[in-house]
């Protein structure tokens, strides 16, 4: 796996699969904070994917996910989901 410093680096579209001609101008965006010093120990309660399972159950993670801003809102707060506003697929034209 290509860690995430080197992205910005290189091809960073090519590396991810998106099309070398997409307009990034044009799209919303979405960014992950993490707390790289806060350990996550993923437990039943902790899960809040719609199925409600994981296959990383009882897996211990060297750091955490704090916020999640999607479009611009702050979607997920240190274990709050606020689903009012929802991502976008993004379509991509053959």
């Amino acid at each position: 796996m290509l860690p995430l410093t080197e992205l910005p680096k290189g091809n960073s579209r090519g590396l991810l699969g998106f099309p070398l001609n997409l307009d990034l101008d044009n799209l919303d965006a979405d960014i992950v904070i993490l707390d790289p010093n806060e350990k996550q120990v993923v437990t039943e309660e902790s899960i809040l994917y719609k199925c409600g399972w994981s296959p990383f159950l009882g897996d211990s993670f060297s750091s955490k996910v704090k916020y999640t801003f999607v479009n611009g809102h702050l979607a997920y707060n240190d274990g709050v989901i606020d689903d009012t506003i929802l991502g976008k697929k993004i379509e991509f034209e053959s």
